[in-house]
């Protein structure tokens, strides 16, 4: 096994990707939601002037054993496993340093809005996790620097030529 990755938990879906995790946290008990903040520093965004690279945001579920929780199943033990395993994810949101350093400047609520509606407007644990990462997320990028945005919930893909 790699130092690198974290084979315990979802992270390795950011890490698997040569992500650095700024954020990670499970939200429930015996099953429920995972939120995540990674960054890459890929050529694909801009950061600060002094590089590039993207913010991805991902949310997901997990749960107690193989039949509902898809790591569980998949139980990866090699990088080439945690590669394989980390392409059934794909983040809800993909964004440049610039335009996360926006949102991160105007607030907590500002970024609220970005994130998606069924994670926000249904209260409840939902709403925790929708808090938490906002809060985590202003909290990584508040000195850095945006452009593109692409986000899975308004079907604002990539365009092609550009890896997620």
């Amino acid at each position: 096994m790699s130092a690198d990755l974290d084979y315990c938990t979802y992270a390795l879906v950011a890490t698997a990707r040569g992500h650095e995790v700024l954020y990670f946290e499970e939200f429930g008990s015996y099953q429920g939601s995972w939120a995540m903040l990674s960054y890459r520093d890929d050529g694909q965004g801009h950061l600060n002037g002094d590089g590039e690279g993207r913010y991805f945001l991902w949310v997901d579920y997990y749960g107690t054993c193989s039949g509902c929780d898809s790591l569980l199943d998949h139980d990866p033990s090699t990088p080439e496993q945690a590669l394989s395993f980390a392409k059934g994810y794909n983040p809800f949101l993909v964004a440049d340093g610039t335009l996360m350093a926006h949102y991160a400047a105007q607030g907590v609520d500002a970024m609220m809005r970005v994130l998606p509606r069924n994670l926000r407007g249904f209260g409840g644990a939902y709403a925790e996790v929708a808090g938490k990462l906002a809060e985590h997320v202003v909290e990584a990028v508040k000195t850095r620097s945006p452009r593109e945005v692409y986000c899975k919930t308004h079907g604002n893909y990539p365009p092609p030529g550009v890896a997620l």
